[in-house]
């Protein structure tokens, strides 16, 4: 079996703070978002198609040296086969497994719990989930499916994973991205969302690279004025911990 998998494939201390994780990067997003960090990741190019043989080879290779496998892209669920048969191998060498998703195909997730696959999900939330500011955020919306349809997977996910604590772990992500989704109205609309999971959320104040870059040279001088400081941050998230106290908030 093929699918679009980086073959370079390491271990990461900081992915998962405080532990040894490899990290399996699959290739391929049904989003578009601006603010990528990896952005090399958003196509199904052929510099990434690879046959699973080569990433289980890897896999065992360094499995001895790492705590975790996080299979995270792009978006690891666009391609189920691959996913499901990556974990399923991923058993064999003792590791606790991870996915990193958007969340958007309930379907998969159901696989996965069903299978028992999968333990512990990260989750990208990328805004509130209402229609305008969750379009401006991810640009997912195209010809097959609109954003109040991705939405409702999104909700349709969360209803899934809740029916399957306290037997696995989440946590969720939020980028700020200046401008956009920064507001302190932004971030309560998100906990009301994910407060009956009682999760870890690290909120993850927008980054960039003058070099590399991970958005277009227009769109990030336009908005590097307005990148919010830490100690904003961290008054946000003082005021949201009083108010949700089943979330343990980290800002990073």
């Amino acid at each position: 079996m093929e699918a679009y998998i980086d073959s370079n494939i390491d271990i990461d201390s900081e992915y998962i703070e405080g532990q040894q994780s490899i990290i399996v990067s699959f290739a391929g997003c049904n989003f578009n978002c601006p603010f990528c960090f990896v952005p090399q990741y958003l196509e199904f190019s052929n510099e990434y198609l690879n046959d699973l043989k080569v990433i289980k080879s890897e896999i065992e290779r360094i499995s001895q040296n790492a705590n975790n496998i996080v299979f995270t892209g792009g978006e690891p669920t666009l391609q189920r086969l691959a996913l499901g048969n990556l974990c399923r191998f991923s058993r064999n060498f003792n590791l606790s497994t991870w996915i990193h998703t958007n969340a958007s195909k309930p379907n998969v997730l159901r696989y996965l719990l069903m299978n028992q696959l999968c333990d512990n999900f990260i989750i990208d939330i990328k805004s509130p989930l209402e229609e305008d500011i969750f379009q401006r955020t991810t640009k997912s919306a195209n010809f097959f499916m609109q954003s109040s349809e991705i939405i409702s997977n999104i909700k349709k996910s969360l209803e899934l994973l809740y029916t399957y604590l306290p037997s696995i772990s989440v946590e969720f992500r939020t980028t700020i991205f200046p401008g956009v989704m920064q507001d302190e109205h932004h971030l309560e609309e998100i906990a009301k969302t994910i407060s009956r999971l009682h999760p870890i959320w690290i909120i993850q104040n927008f980054k960039y690279d003058e070099e590399e870059g991970i958005l277009n040279k227009a769109l990030l001088k336009s908005i590097k004025e307005r990148i919010p400081s830490y100690k904003y941050l961290e008054g946000i998230k003082e005021n949201l911990q009083r108010r949700f106290p089943q979330i343990m908030i980290e800002i990073r």
